[in-house]
Parts: C-alpha cells; structure tokens; sequence
C-alpha cells in the first residue's frame, strides 16, 4: 500500500521531524495525498493523526497531541511521479545539441532516494566527457548517453524494484537480515551503492550467496 517513514528536517522553523507518506495509488494511504491543507488546516492534521494511528503506531506514539501541527503550508509537498527514463540528448539548431542529466534524464520514484546520487553521477559522467573530447556533435552525444545509461540502468532497476511487492529471493534476504546482524549490515550498506546492490539481489542466483558474502549461513535458492 506504500509506506510511511519520518526524518529529521531543517526548516525555516529550524530543526523538525517530517512526514512522508508514500501511497501506492487506490490504497488506505492516497486520502492523504488529496486532503488541502490551506482549505481545512485542522482536518489535515487530524487526518495524519488517523493514518499514524492505523498504519504506524511506533509513530504515533510519539505524538504529542497539545503541539503536534503542520509548520506551515509551505511545508506540505504533495505530487505523484512515473518513473520515466527519457534519452538525454538533442538537436536543438543544426549542429548544436542539449544533453540532459538528473530527473531530466532519468526520473526515479523518490522511495529509493537515488535522484541526487544518481544525477552527480551523470553529471560527472558528462563533464569526464566534456574535459576528453574535441567534438560535440551528435556522436559525442550518443557516447555519452551510453556511458550515462551504463551508471544509470542498475540504480533504475533497483528502485523501480522497490515499487513492487518484493521477490521472493529478496524477500529472503530480509528473512535473513532479521536473523542476522552481519546481513542487515551489509544489506543497509549496498543502499549507498546502488549498482552492487542491484547486481546481489537481481537474480535468485545472486540472492542466495548474499547472506553467505555477509558472514552468515548460505541461503536457500528462491523459486
């Protein structure tokens, strides 16, 4: 149905806690995506309240019903994305091209929080290009496109993952990262390394020598 997680936030209210609600579309938590705040302030918030209550006790709990509130409407974001991946050139006058890095390139869901990562990563791809070449014609281009997918392929197909209910072989993986330390360290590691993460968990083949890699007892093969 999505998720719902907090995070530490400096506003221009200072340091506060946010709260993100990802709703897989039609499910209980998309209400909270189409509730206005600046039309009934109150009814927003109480409408927090209520998905926290049901979905996310452990937040919940932590409420403080006399001070909890919205900072203010500037700090209620609300949108939806498709992930789109989008060819990262063109012509814009004969023999002059545009190249296109970040979400203009690439426009991953934000529940895998790659987007700046991976859009440093295709920006430095692009300037090691820049700095080496003569030309930048459409050959260039295409070059670069190429050496900016080969960055961008795997952070993409691991995040797209995370929007779907979960394979069964990575479904075991976090099975054995509830049972071993060594595994839900390594598994937490590779979010930084999106690529390595997509290369372990891709295949059953692959799944089953994580927890082995990590230290713990070799894993069944997921049908």
């Amino acid at each position: 149905m999505g998720e719902i997680f907090t995070f530490r936030f400096h506003s221009l209210h200072g340091l506060v806690t946010a709260v993100a609600f990802e709703s897989v579309p039609g499910g209980p938590l998309e209400p909270i995506t189409r509730a206005s705040y600046a039309e009934d302030p109150a009814a927003f918030e109480a409408l927090m309240i209520d998905l926290l209550r049901q979905y996310a006790p452990s937040v919940h709990e932590r409420i403080d019903r006399a001070e909890f509130a919205v900072t203010g409407p500037r700090d209620v974001l609300q949108g939806a994305i498709t992930p789109t991946v989008r060819r990262p050139y063109c012509e814009v006058a004969p023999g002059h091209f545009v190249m296109a890095v970040g979400d203009a390139f690439v426009a991953n869901d934000p529940v895998g929080g790659q987007g700046a990562n991976l859009a440093s990563a295709s920006a430095a791809v692009l300037a090691d290009a820049i700095s080496q070449d003569v030309a930048f014609d459409e050959w260039f281009c295409r070059s670069v496109a190429r050496d900016m997918w080969a960055v961008a392929e795997p952070v993409t197909n691991f995040n797209n993952s995370l929007l779907l209910p979960p394979e069964p072989h990575v479904e075991a993986i976090l099975g054995a990262a509830s049972q071993h330390q060594s595994v839900a360290d390594a598994f937490c590691d590779k979010w930084a390394h999106p690529a390595d993460m997509w290369r372990a968990i891709a295949t059953p083949d692959r799944a089953a020598a994580f927890p082995a890699a990590a230290g713990a007892p070799a894993m069944p093969i997921a049908a």
